[in-house]
């Protein structure tokens, strides 16, 4: 019985865990899109890059973005994404 209930919490919090991390992707995927929207850009692709190597030590998180600037080229560059710092492009 004991195990069973264990499992059962451990299905439950890794349900919860994966829900929020999946409303956080969606909310900095918004936030992209709508960084790259003022300079009249448009999003194509959008990936988490969860092993990126990142040296400031507050909680941000990586995405691979292509996207077609205003002028019609397509580009493939790096956002970082996170509270503190908001969007910010980390290829120039």
């Amino acid at each position: 019985m004991e195990k069973e209930l264990g499992l059962l919490i451990f299905i439950f919090l890794t349900g919860i865990f994966s829900y929020i991390l999946y409303l956080t992707m969606v909310a900095d995927k918004a936030r992209i899109e709508k960084y790259l929207a003022k300079s009249g850009a448009r999003l194509l692709t959008c990936s988490w890059a969860p092993f990126a190597i990142i040296v400031e030590f507050h909680k941000t998180r990586i995405y691979d973005v292509k996207y077609v600037n205003a002028g019609g080229r397509e580009f493939e560059t790096r956002f970082r994404t996170s509270v503190v710092v908001g969007v910010e492009e980390l290829d120039d």
